[in-house]
């Protein structure tokens, strides 16, 4: 998604290009989205007691990405 965005944003893809199978993916989002909802309902206790340490988890995770992206990002544009 990541590579998808950044050739939008540059402009080597075209929106044009990626609509028409798009619109099938965005029609049908929810199929995706269902099984992930009923199993969050059927475990929902085990997601109380361990609700802390997933928060934790999330926030710990998403910030070494966040923080190892950018890092390579500005190594990959210094390194011109």
């Amino acid at each position: 998604m990541l590579l998808l965005f950044s050739a939008l944003v540059i402009g080597m893809v075209k929106v044009q290009w990626i609509t028409p199978s798009t619109r099938s993916l965005t029609r049908y989002m929810m199929l995706f989205f269902l099984p992930i909802c009923a199993d969050i309902i059927n475990h929902i206790d085990t997601l109380q007691h361990y609700f802390s340490s997933f928060v934790l988890a999330n926030m710990l995770s998403t910030t070494l990405s966040l923080v190892a992206i950018g890092l390579f990002g500005q190594w990959i544009f210094h390194r011109k």
